[in-house]
């Protein structure tokens, strides 16, 4: 009876030796099996998925894995090397927690960052909050770290060098002010903020064409 039970049921699960590339369950997944080390690139992506744990083990998180779930929280153990982009892209998510232990990232007041706090990962959708000033040691602003957010006005501090693609894109951004320390800016960076009127920013930054593509800017150099 329990070999044709087991037979009869679907393993919701997608394995390929260590990796798992896909959940293709129900909204309330089962535990990830044991011996799985990694994540694939969108493995639950647009499951209506409300909470996981994910377990000491994994290493790596592909990109978009848990992009349009229903997560609102994750915490990151500490064997976890590698998060891949837009691994938590959804709008539910508000807070992401890192265990103490990780040798690579940190969490601070639910938003991800390198241990260093140099590098601002993600910023969470679901997070709130029109004002956020960054931390004055911060050197990077991530790929896509605040895209989609509700951030409305951002402190940036001197010293911050780069501010990766689509860094605040469709965020609710009404102006900035980049500092000359920052030495580029990546493709569509702030793009698509439909209430973004003024930038200032220095001659010397290098800016990608379409930085500020489909955003009423007016952009305002200073020496």
């Amino acid at each position: 009876m329990k070999n044709a039970l087991d037979s009869c049921t679907k393993d919701p699960f997608i394995i390929e030796g260590s990796l798992l590339v896909k959940y293709d369950g129900g909204e309330d997944a089962p535990g990830i099996p044991e011996g799985i080390t990694a994540i694939g690139k969108e493995a639950f992506y647009g499951v209506k998925l409300h909470s996981i744990v994910i377990p000491e083990g994994i290493t790596v998180i592909g990109e978009y894995a848990f992009a349009h779930t229903k997560l609102e929280e994750v915490h990151i153990p500490a064997t976890v090397t590698a998060i891949g982009e837009g691994a938590f892209a959804t709008k539910s998510i508000r807070a992401i927690t890192v265990s103490e232990d990780n040798p690579c990232f940190t969490g601070k007041e639910g938003i991800l960052f390198d241990k260093t706090l140099q590098t601002l990962m993600i910023y969470p959708r679901g997070k709130g909050g029109a004002q956020y000033t960054i931390p004055l040691c911060l050197r990077v602003i991530g790929n896509s770290a605040f895209s989609d957010t509700q951030v409305s006005s951002v402190s940036l501090p001197r010293g911050l060098g780069l501010i990766g693609n689509y860094a605040f894109a469709y965020t609710n951004l009404t102006s900035v002010s980049i500092p000359s320390s920052v030495s580029q800016i990546g493709t569509h960076a702030f793009a698509f903020c439909k209430q973004l009127v003024q930038v200032e920013l220095f001659r010397l930054t290098k800016v990608h064409r379409d930085a500020f593509i489909a955003s009423p800017v007016r952009l305002r150099y200073r020496n």
